[in-house]
Formats: structure tokens, C-alpha cells, sequence
């Protein structure tokens, strides 16, 4: 899906007039938006209505408290994202503060400038109402996203801290830094905002208040960060490890009050952030020895169902982890848990997601069926007449264009392999079962890809079976990043993200496929796959062979000069021996292969990674 946020078209005014029908008894709350919008419309900077604007603003906050059924604030930000709510509210805020020539707001700035009291109140008011329901609506937090009304709130973080002089001087009661950073964190909570976000420079806004000392101020911006931060600003996250205790601390702090709140933030809120840091690699390892696994524990075992899930699906991402594995794995009383939740019938999301868990903890059990009888071996290069399928491996929300896909390839022939009715809640033995029987998997890319915990787990087994594997891009100008980068490595990928013409696309991914997963076709040996089950080794396994055993040490060392790969003090000392060991094991043991050359030889920068590892598979 792309980043760029739709405009509002007629399903939009159908899907709004949808929502007015099914809750007549709200009907009050809408019109009272209704008014809002058309009252900022015809004065957007003020000058007539302004204190009857403030008073529609300030009653359309407490929309939410109608019935004080939390349910009914959902249904209003609903509202709000199909209606011109977030471009009325940026052309109001954008002509008022030029107006008054601001480019941001601190609180200082605001009670000095904005006069007369009603004018300040006024913008408080309206960004309550935007933190209130972008934390109600992924939807109208995409609106508010496209609008442009973020980068105010990016250069008001900066304006705070500046002001202040330093984090410790932060206050965490300011309204204008609670609400700017509160509405950046609500729409960082949907991945097709985060992109976006990123590149307002949000990321090194907010690392630079970790520099201070105040936890709150910290755990605040953690959460933010947890959401946008990616693997190469991660580094700089990782430069201060106080930041991983500060969260674990904040949920233990959490555990032991009443409502297991802690600084304004429930227990669910803390671990899904912790869950997102740990989306991070890096993080994942630091974040066990931290401490986190007990942590988690004690959730899983006196939590309600809700926070029991998060504790499980944050055990289930560190578990990506091959030393996490290990320490898991031999973790009795975790497994226990986990196995004793994976079993209950009584809660059916609780029980794929713990499944999930433990799929990734005991990798060597989901290899079970990969395991083959002497008289199913099969010869070098050996052709199988079972083609198997194409497997479309994607994230429920990018399903749309995927079902066209689909269509347009069983038109030429092709079987294929997509679930259609629920990726997220398939059962993974289903997906390995699907992965193990495809000739080709088509990975479709997306942000929503990458974090979906089923997703990697589907596409790591992909690849670890040695399937070939078709990259798809779903989300515009997406570039795929962290483990989903090095399954897409080198490889020739198709832009789905609406970029091209569909046909376009799907012809050129048709004329990739080639026979693969065609029916009555026989299978070729591309990227060592030649059946459903069966597989041989990799056609060009030994390709250079000849060539390089006459190499000395120093014709590694050009090699790597070659590369450009010289700089790095861990690879000088690499000679033909170990050159050679490791080109075998990239190809047998390819899960080996990359955990030593990104931990070992520390070739932690993605961009270094594939290069080596792509040169080592080519000798």
C-alpha cells in the first residue's frame, strides 16, 4: 500500500453517511463536526467566528465522553477520517500561525503571541482534539498524516527543547509538548504513516531528548521511537543502553499499581513499545539480557487476556533471535506457559499467537517435514514432475491488488497458493505446509510486511528451505530494510505500489515466473528448489571452485578491495580457507552464514552485508 494518503472521494461520503445510519442516537455528535468543519471553512483564520469556532472545537473534544462509552469516540474519529476534518484543520492552523508569523508553539511562545485568551485556548483545544481521536483512528491519523499537519508538531518538539536548554528542563506536563508528541506517537501507530513521519526528521528530533535524565521525558519518546526507528539510526539508540531498563523498569512499575498504569501509559501500551524497539535486531539480545523474559513472565501468567497477548507476541519477536532461541528454548517454565496457552481452547487469538512463539523458539521442529526417506532422495539436478505452486506471501491489509495477482495468474495457468479469508490467523503449520509445497514464493514487501511477526516467520522459512523467491513492493518509494532486505538481497523485484500500470507489472512478473508452479510443468533447479518437498543442492554450488583454489591470501584481499569492502578491520584477516568455508556454508547453512558474518565479522551495515554475502554465493 502506498504512503501517500488518499483524498477524500465518494466512498468516503458513503462510508461517513454509513456511520450516521448505523448510530442514529449519535446523530448530535456528528452534526456538531458537521458544523465545526463548515464554521473553520468559511473563517479559516478567525476573524469573525473565532470564539464560536473555539466552542465547536472544545464540544467536539468531549464527543467522546458521550455516554462515556469509549466505543462512541472510535465511531466519531471514524467520522472525522471521512469527512475534510484534517485538511480544514491544517488550512485553519497554517493560516493562523502565519497570520501571527509562527512556524511552532512552546507554551511560552503561545501564551505571548496567541492574545487574546481565547485565541490560546483555542489551539490547545484543537490539538486535544487531534491527539484525542488520531489514538482512536489509524484512519484518521492517515488523514491528519496527509494533511501536513505533522511537521508543525516535529518543529514544536524541537522549538520545546531548544527553549528548555536541555531534556532534564523538559516539562512533562506541557501541553504543547504532550500534544505534539502524543499526536506523532497516535499516527506512528499506523505503518503506512511511518515513512512519512520519518522524513520529517522525527527519528533525530527525538533522540535528542534520550540525552537527558528524566525517565518520563524518556519513556515518552521511547514509545515514539519504538514505532519510526529504523536499523541505521537504531546505532545510536543502542549508544545508551538505559533506555531498554528505563522501559522494562516503567512495566514492572506498571505491574504493581492497581490499574497497572505507570506515568500515564498502561502495562499494554509499555510492552507493545518494547515490542517495537525490539522489532530491531540489535535490540533483540540486549533486551534478554536486560532482563525482559521475566518481565514477560509475570504478564503471561497474571495478565488479562489483552496483556497476555502483548507479553506473548513481544517473547514471539525476540525469539527471531537465533541466541534468544537458544536461551528460550531452555527457559522450562516459559515454554511451559507457552505450551499450556498454545493448548487452551479457550482463547483462540492467544493460542496462534503463543503457537507463533514457539514455531520460532524450536525452529528445528517446523523442519520436521523436510526431513527425507532414503528412497525420496533425490540426484544433483535431478527434474521432479510435481511442479508444486506459486505461494503469495503478503500482508492481509495489501490484499486487494495480491487478489488480482492471483487472478491474472491462474488465467495463464499458473497454481497458485494465497490465503484469502485471514493471513493473520492462519495457522502456521498451514503456512509451512504452503511454503514447503510452493516451486516459487512471491514475497509482497510492504512496512506492514516487515513488522507482521507471521510474515517473517513465513518468509525466514521460505527462505531458509531455499525456495526462490520473487519480491514484490507494495508500498510507494517503500525500500525494504532489516531481515526482509536480506531475503530481498539482490534479487530482480516488481513494484505492485501502484506506481506502474498493473498490467504492466504483471506481465513482467508472468514472463519471471516462466514455468514455475505452472500446471503439468516439470520444475527447474533456480536457487536449489526443484519440487514441493524434494530438494536438490544448489545447481551452482560449486561454481569458481577451480578458479579460486589457485587464489593466495592477498587475491582475498583484492577481492575485497574489489568489493570495496576493505575498510572493514574484521575482514583482513579473512584468508582462502575460511573464504572457501564460508561459500560452502553460505549455501547449506544459510541461517549460520548470516548470524556470523553480521556478528562475527561485524558487518552490521545492511549495505556491506548483502554485498559480501551476494559476492560469497557468486564465487
Amino acid at each position: 500500500m502506498s504512503s501517500k494518503i488518499p483524498a477524500l472521494n465518494t466512498d468516503c461520503l458513503q462510508m461517513a453517511q454509513q456511520l450516521v445510519t448505523k448510530y442514529p442516537r449519535l446523530k448530535s455528535g456528528f452534526d456538531d463536526i458537521n458544523s465545526f468543519i463548515h464554521a473553520l471553512e468559511e473563517d479559516p483564520r478567525l476573524e469573525s467566528k473565532g470564539e464560536q469556532i473555539r466552542i465547536l472545537t472544545h464540544k467536539t473534544i468531549g464527543l467522546s465522553y458521550v455516554n462515556k462509552d469509549e466505543s462512541h469516540r472510535r465511531v466519531f474519529a471514524d467520522y472525522l477520517s471521512y469527512t475534510r476534518a484534517a485538511d480544514v484543520m491544517y488550512k485553519t492552523y497554517s493560516s493562523y500561525l502565519k497570520a501571527r508569523k509562527l512556524e511552532f508553539l512552546t507554551e511560552k511562545v503561545s501564551k505571548a503571541q496567541l492574545t487574546p485568551e481565547s485565541s490560546y485556548q483555542f489551539i490547545r483545544e484543537m490539538r486535544g482534539l487531534l491527539w484525542n481521536y488520531t489514538d482512536a483512528s489509524v484512519q484518521f491519523g492517515e488523514r491528519v498524516c496527509g494533511s501536513g499537519l505533522l511537521r508543525y508538531f516535529v518543529g514544536d518538539l524541537k522549538a520545546v527543547l531548544k527553549e528548555a536548554g536541555s531534556p532534564a528542563k523538559v516539562s512533562v506536563t506541557d501541553p504543547m509538548f504532550r500534544s505534539a508528541r502524543g499526536v506523532l506517537h497516535n499516527c506512528s501507530n499506523n505503518p503506512v504513516t511511518r515513512q512519512p513521519i520519518r522524513k520529517l526528521g522525527t527519528v533525530s528530533v527525538a533522540m535528542a531528548y534520550l540525552k537527558g535524565d528524566a525517565p518520563g521525558i524518556k519513556m515518552m519518546l521511547l514509545l515514539l521511537l519504538a514505532n519510526i526507528i529504523d536499523e541505521d539510526d537504531n546505532k545510536a539508540l543502542l549508544a545508551d543502553s538505559t533506555v531498554f531498563t528505563i522501559m522494562l523498569n516503567m512495566i514492572k512499575l506498571s505491574w504493581k499499581d492497581q490499574n497497572h498504569r505507570c506515568n500515564g501509559f498502561s502495562a499494554s501500551e509499555l510492552i507493545v513499545g518494547l515490542t517495537g524497539l525490539a522489532k530491531n535486531d540489535d535490540n533483540k539480545k540486549i533486551l534478554t539480557e536486560k532482563g525482559a523474559i521475566p518481565v514477560l513472565m509475570t504478564v503471561m501468567q497474571e495478565g488479562s487476556d489483552d496483556e497476555r497477548e502483548k507479553a506473548v507476541q513481544c517473547v514471539w519477536e525476540l525469539a527471531f533471535d537465533k541466541n534468544n532461541q537458544r536461551i528460550f528454548s531452555e527457559n522450562v517454565q516459559l515454554m511451559a506457559i507457552l505450551r499450556k496457552m498454545n493448548e487452551s481452547p479457550k482463547n483462540k487469538t492467544l493460542s496462534k499467537v503463543s503457537g507463533g512463539a514457539l514455531w520460532a523458539i524450536t525452529p528445528e521442529k517446523k523442519r520436521g517435514n523436510q526431513k527425507l526417506k532414503k528412497k525420496d532422495a533425490v540426484k544433483k539436478d535431478e527434474i521432479v514432475q510435481d511442479a508444486g505452486h506459486v505461494m503469495i506471501s503478503y500482508q492481509w491489509a495489501d490484499q486487494e491488488v495480491l487478489v488480482k495477482v492471483k487472478e491474472l495468474l491462474k488465467k495463464h495457468k499458473f497454481k497458485v497458493w494465497m490465503d484469502i479469508d485471514n493471513m493473520e490467523g492462519s495457522t502456521l503449520q498451514a503456512m509451512a505446509e504452503a511454503v514447503e509445497g510452493a516451486s516459487v514464493v512471491v514475497v509482497c514487501m510492504s512496512e506492514r510486511y516487515k513488522l507482521s511477526q507471521n510474515c517473517r516467520s513465513e518468509a525466514e522459512y521460505a527462505f531458509d528451505l531455499r525456495k526462490p523467491i520473487i519480491p514484490l513492493i507494495l508500498q510507494r518509494d517503500y525500500k525494504p530494510n532489516g531481515w526482509m532486505g536480506i531475503i530481498k538481497g539482490t534479487k530482480l523485484y516488481f513494484d505492485f505500489s501502484g506506481k506502474y500500470p498493473f498490467d504492466q507489472k504483471a506481465s513482467e512478473l508472468i514472463k519471471e515466473l516462466g514455468i514455475r508452479g505452472k500446471t503439468g510443468s516439470s520444475t527447474d533447479s533456480t536457487d536449489g528448489a526443484t519440487s514441493a518437498v524434494v530438494k536438490s543442492k544448489p545447481a551452482d554450488a560449486g561454481r569458481g571452485a577451480g578458479g579460486m583454489a589457485k587464489w593466495s591470501d592477498k587475491d582475498v584481499q583484492k577481492w575485497l578491495c574489489k568489493l570495496g569492502l576493505e575498510k572493514h578491520s574484521s575482514l583482513k584477516s579473512l584468508d582462502v580457507k575460511q573464504l572457501t568455508f564460508l561459500r560452502r556454508i553460505s549455501n547449506e547453512t544459510p541461517d549460520f552464514f548470516y548470524n556470523y558474518v553480521r556478528n562475527d565479522l561485524q558487518l552490521s551495515n545492511l549495505k556491506d552485508l548483502v554485498t559480501f554475502s551476494d559476492a560469497v554465493k557468486n564465487l
